[in-house]
């Protein structure tokens, strides 16, 4: 046993060396080779990829190594410098370096992580195939997305000083998951010499390497040599324009052919294709590097903001169809199609918006669908409709603000109007008052009549005491409108019954004295009374037209004295008991009305 020595104070930690070469549990003693091959992934002019299993992982790895009939010397180092770069280079888009040793011949290979996928160019233009494996329904979006990825992987590289040289289709693998992976680093250089001799550097880079239809001008080497980033980015706009096209810039049936096109600007792309989207491949292929993106990163952000231009424009287009629907419920009159229509196409904007805050189109309809629903709402005199869609309007016509605001004061002086009627024909004001009417007036109209027939008092009736006892009546109506005149001259009801009670008393009078200068007899001149109030009445519940309510609290009391009076005129001799008893009927109801509309009306 060991034992280690710790500081003062504390005790020792004490080792079984008995223990020291047990293995742990899961992990055995490997005997023979690491790898153990499997198959052939793929190969090229210098160098074949084997699946193969790692043993002491027990996974599956792809192991890079040369081919028997490579020539060992610039191969090998050419092998071992794709392997130190690809090793530097540690981003989720470029496949992983697990490891560097030689085989049993004593010749580098490299162990690579291995893609469960297959080569994008095998699946660019298979839109079935990217939709079903991949759940895409946009297959340009797709590859747009996988090449966004490589622009990030490539970017990263530049950043840290090495240009790829040789990206296309072949050279990006899409794993079973979507997942990217620039691969074949092979061609890459140096940017900037790092001291080590280690890297191939982009400054010795004059020889003609890469892939001639895809291939940037300066990489044909000689004079116009000039290896840069912006290389790369040629090479991303090549691929992007072979997305667009199906086939790459560069084309021809002989060497020669391509590299004569190399030296030319690209072919036009499809009349189909988006402007934008065409205006961003030929930058990037532009001849001159100084013309094309500044990087990889400006490459990127460009196809960026042309999806969100494209989905943005997704949104319009729906907003469009249906602000079509709107204008189709406003044109029949259907306000609460319109209504939805509307919000519809302001959800559409705004999100079209939020995607891309330069779509001038979105907002230029939101604007129009807009001024059509104010314009619908100042049809239908709906201020608050018409003033909430103003208020989230950019930009507001004058001439449509200042109809809105003309509408607002015609709503505030209606809403005015029918405040002053609510109160004009509200029972509630000068309540006790009309009660104290009623008990007065009613008492006196009914008891004064029908006492003097049961007491005999009416027998010695004379005109004059007649109009004496009018003239009693009239003053005992204005006493008591003079001493509650602030609420019975208040409102519209209250100013029609102290009106009509003034009215009928005069017209009584007036009556009196003309009938009798005629000679007709006291019983028959009482006998018309009952019309004369059905008349006063009348005209009073006339005089209220504009409320309802007047008329209908007034109107029965015209009916009721009409029947009185055609009882009078049948039984003049009852003349008396006939009126004292409507008299008392009419109090009674304006009691019993004063009371339940006071109880009924909200405070």
């Amino acid at each position: 046993m060991d034992e280690d020595t710790t500081p003062s104070g504390e005790a020792p930690t004490v080792h079984d060396s008995s223990r020291a070469t047990a293995a742990p549990a899961g992990i055995e003693r490997l005997h023979g080779p690491r790898f153990r091959q499997q198959g052939t992934l793929g190969q090229g002019g210098m160098a074949i990829v084997r699946l193969a299993e790692q043993r002491s992982l027990g996974r599956q790895v792809a192991i890079k190594s040369l081919r028997s009939d490579a020539p060992a010397g610039d191969s090998t180092r050419a092998l071992l410098q794709e392997a130190w770069i690809t090793g530097a280079l540690q981003h989720p888009n470029i496949v992983p370096v697990h490891d560097i040793d030689l085989d049993d011949e004593g010749r580098p290979r490299i162990v690579l992580k291995r893609i469960e996928g297959e080569p994008w160019s095998l699946l660019m233009h298979e839109p079935e195939l990217i939709r079903r494996r991949f759940r895409a329904t946009d297959p340009l979006e797709w590859n747009l997305r996988v090449l966004i990825e490589v622009l990030q992987a490539v970017h990263f590289a530049h950043v840290r000083g090495f240009v790829h040289r040789d990206l296309k289709p072949d050279n990006i693998m899409v794993g079973s998951f979507g997942e990217v992976y620039v691969v074949d680093w092979g061609l890459a250089v140096a940017t900037d010499d790092d001291g080590t001799g280690r890297f191939p550097l982009a400054a010795d880079a004059d020889q003609t390497a890469g892939t001639l239809s895809y291939m940037a001008p300066e990489q044909l080497g000689g004079a116009q040599a000039g290896v840069t980033p912006r290389t790369d980015v040629y090479l991303a706009g090549s691929i992007l324009y072979e997305i667009l096209s199906s086939s790459p810039p560069h084309v021809g049936d002989t060497p020669m052919e391509l590299i004569r096109a190399i030296s030319l600007a690209p072919r036009p792309l499809p009349e189909e294709v988006d402007a934008e989207l065409s205006s961003i491949a030929l930058r990037a292929l532009d001849p001159d590097p100084e013309v094309r993106f500044e990087s990889a990163e400006h490459l990127r952000l460009a196809l960026e903001g042309f999806l969100a231009h494209r989905n943005s424009q997704r949104l319009l287009q729906l907003a469009e169809e249906h602000h079509a629907q709107m204008r189709e419920a406003i044109v029949r009159d259907d306000t609460k199609e319109a209504e939805f229509e509307y919000r519809q196409v302001m959800f559409g904007c705004r999100a079209a918006l939020e995607i891309w805050d330069g779509n001038e189109a979105a907002r230029a309809l939101s604007d129009e669908a807009s001024i059509a629903m104010v314009e619908r709402s100042l049809a239908l005199d709906d201020h608050s409709a018409a003033q909430r869609i103003l208020d989230a309007m950019r930009d507001v016509p004058e001439e449509l603000v200042a109809r809105v605001e003309s509408l607002r004061a015609r709503t505030e002086a209606r809403r005015r109007a029918l405040e002053q009627l609510a109160r004009e024909t509200s029972l509630r004001p000068g309540q006790p008052a009309r009660l104290a009417f009623a008990l007065i007036l009613g008492a006196l109209w009914t008891i004064v009549p029908i006492g003097g027939r049961l007491t005999g008092l009416d027998a010695g009736l004379t005109p004059i005491r007649l109009m004496g006892t009018t003239a009693a009546y009239l003053a005992v109506v204005v006493a008591l409108i003079a001493w509650n005149r602030r609420t019975m001259l208040l409102t519209q009801i209250n100013r029609a019954l102290s009106g009509m009670l003034v009215v009928t008393l005069l017209a009584q009078l007036a009556w009196i004295a003309g009938a009798t200068q005629m000679g007709m007899g006291l019983d028959a001149v009482r006998a018309t009374f009952p019309l004369i109030y059905a008349v006063a009445a009348a005209g009073a519940a006339a005089a209220a037209g504009a409320s309802r309510v007047v008329q209908k609290v007034l109107m029965p009391v015209p009916v009721l004295y009409v029947i009185t009076f055609l009882a009078c005129a049948q039984m003049p001799e009852q003349v008396p008991l006939i009126t004292g008893g409507a008299n008392g009927l009419a109090f009674v109801y304006a009691v019993v009305l004063n009371a339940g509309r006071h109880r009924s009306e909200p405070k």
